[in-house]
C-alpha cells in the first residue's frame, strides 16, 4: 500500500472516530430500562426508557460552524419522525430554522436566508411546524423583501410548495386576499389546514388540496371577529383543535384536557362509586370558558365541531387497582398533552401535587390515570426543571412521547427528551 493510501485510510479512521464521539455527545442515556417506582399508581408497563435526543448547543449536521439554539414547538407523526422550530447559531449570525429528525438523523428543512418557493423571496421567520405520516412538513413563514411578506409552505422530501401567500385570493373561487396566516396543520394526504386574516376585514379557516383552496365552514355559534385569527392548540393524525389567538394557552390546554378526560370518564361502562374515584384536576369556577374548535380531516374535506372543557367541573378518575387510598393523583396543572393509544385517551405531562420529585408522563386511559414513566427516568431532569414547566409535548399515539425541557444553568438552554413506552 502506498504512503498516500495509508495516510488517507488513517485520516478516514480518525474522521470516523471523531464522528462517533460527536454522535455520543448528542445521545445521552439518562436512565436505562427501569422497574416502576410509583407514588401509589399502577404501572402500565414494566419498563420505560427515557433519554436525551438532542441538546441545544450541539453541532448542526451538514452545517459546519453552526450549533442548535433553543428548541420549540415539537410535532411527531406515527412513524416517530419529529419536527421542531429552533435557531442555527454561529459567532456571526443566528438563523431561525425548521428541523426534521428520524431517530438521531437530523436535517434542516428550512432556515432564515434560504431561497423560498415564493419568487425572489428568502425565508425570515417561521411558525410552529406540522408533520404528517409521510414525513411532509408544513409551516407559515415571513419574508423581508418584496410585496409578499407571509406565506404557508409545504415541504415534501426535498421539494417545497407554496400553499398560500398574502396578497393572493383567499379561495379558489375568489374573495378577499390573504393578509396574515396562522401556523398550519398538515393532513395524511398532504392537505394543509390553516387560519388566515383577510385584507380589509374578516378571517376564517381554510383547507388547501391539489384542487385548490376553499374556506371551511365554522360550526353554528362559533364566530370570529374582524381582528380574530385562529391558531392550532393541538394536532394529531388528522385531528386538530384551534383557539382564538390571544387566548391564554395554558388555560386553553387545560380545558382541552378537561373536555377529553371528562368524556373518557363518562364513557365507562360501569360508573364507579364515589369512594372508588380520585380527583385529577380541581374545578376552576373563576376561569372563563374557552371555545375550542375541533377539526377532523378526511378525504380532502374538513369537518368542524365545538368542544367544551367546562372549568366548573373537576376531572375525576377511577382509582386504579392496588392504589393506596391515601395516594394523591391530583395535578395543579397539565404541562403538555398528546393523543393516547386508544380513542379518547390522552398522554400528558405533569407533576402531582405535593410531590416535588414526581414529574412524569401519564395516561388518562379508560377512566384511570396511569403513570407511564418511573421517577428514575427524570431523576436528573427534575433538578433542572426546578419549578419550570416543560415547553412542548408530542407523541406518536402509540409507544413514544417526546418533550422539550430546560437543562443546565443558561436561561434558554433546553433539550429534547424521548420516552419509550414498551
Amino acid at each position: 500500500m502506498s504512503r498516500s493510501a495509508r495516510r488517507c485510510r488513517k485520516f478516514g479512521r480518525a474522521r470516523k472516530e471523531q464522528a462517533v464521539k460527536q454522535t455520543r455527545k448528542f445521545i445521552v442515556v439518562i436512565a436505562g430500562l427501569c422497574g416502576f417506582v410509583g407514588l401509589g399508581w399502577q404501572a402500565a408497563r414494566a419498563q420505560v426508557n427515557t433519554r436525551v435526543l438532542l441538546s441545544s448547543g450541539a453541532g448542526v449536521p451538514n452545517h459546519p460552524g453552526f450549533t442548535f439554539g433553543p428548541f420549540y414547538d415539537l410535532a411527531m407523526n406515527t412513524g416517530k419522525q419529529i419536527v421542531f422550530r429552533t435557531t442555527l447559531q454561529s459567532p456571526r449570525t443566528d438563523s431561525p430554522a425548521i428541523v426534521r429528525s428520524e431517530g438521531v438523523t437530523f436535517s434542516v428543512v428550512a432556515f432564515g436566508g434560504l431561497v423560498s418557493p415564493v419568487p425572489r423571496e428568502v425565508y425570515d421567520t417561521f411558525s410552529a411546524p406540522s408533520i404528517n405520516d409521510a414525513g411532509s412538513v408544513a409551516f407559515a413563514a415571513t419574508f423581508k423583501e418584496g410585496a409578499t411578506t407571509a406565506a404557508v409552505v409545504e415541504v415534501e422530501g426535498d421539494q417545497s410548495r407554496l400553499v398560500a401567500a398574502n396578497g393572493s385570493a383567499g379561495a379558489s373561487d375568489g374573495g378577499p386576499a390573504f393578509k396574515e396566516f396562522s401556523a398550519p396543520v398538515i393532513g395524511s394526504d398532504g392537505e394543509v389546514l390553516f387560519a388566515a386574516r383577510m385584507e380589509g376585514s374578516g378571517s376564517g379557516l381554510y383547507l388547501w388540496t391539489p384542487q385548490g383552496i376553499h374556506q371551511v365552514p365554522l360550526p353554528q355559534g362559533f364566530h370570529l371577529g374582524p381582528q380574530d385569527i385562529l391558531q392550532p392548540l393541538f394536532s394529531s393524525n388528522n385531528e386538530a383543535v384551534f383557539v382564538r389567538r390571544g387566548t391564554p394557552l395554558q388555560v386553553a390546554s387545560e380545558q382541552l384536557f378537561r373536555a377529553v378526560a371528562i368524556k373518557n370518564f363518562q364513557q365507562l361502562n360501569t360508573p364507579p362509586a364515589p369512594a372508588e374515584t380520585v380527583q385529577v384536576l380541581p374545578a376552576r369556577p373563576e376561569q372563563e370558558p374557552v371555545q375550542l374548535l375541533l377539526v377532523l380531516l378526511e378525504g380532502g374535506n374538513a369537518q368542524t365541531a365545538v368542544l367544551a372543557g367546562d372549568p366548573t367541573q373537576p376531572v375525576i378518575a377511577k382509582r386504579s387497582p392496588g392504589m393506596d387510598s391515601s395516594a394523591s393523583v391530583s395535578f395543579s396543572e397539565i404541562q403538555g398533552q398528546a393523543a393516547g393509544p386508544n380513542s379518547g385517551s390522552v398522554i400528558f405531562a405533569g407533576q402531582p401535587a405535593q410531590h416535588e420529585d414526581g414529574f412524569g408522563i401519564f395516561c388518562f386511559c379508560q377512566g384511570e390515570v396511569v403513570r407511564l414513566t418511573s421517577q428514575e427516568d427524570f431523576s436528573m431532569l427534575v433538578h433542572n426543571l426546578n419549578g419550570r414547566p416543560i415547553v412542548s409535548l408530542a407523541g406518536d399515539a402509540q409507544h413514544v412521547a417526546a418533550f422539550i425541557a430546560p437543562v443546565g444553568t443558561q436561561p434558554d438552554s433546553n433539550a429534547i427528551f424521548v420516552s419509550y413506552i414498551p
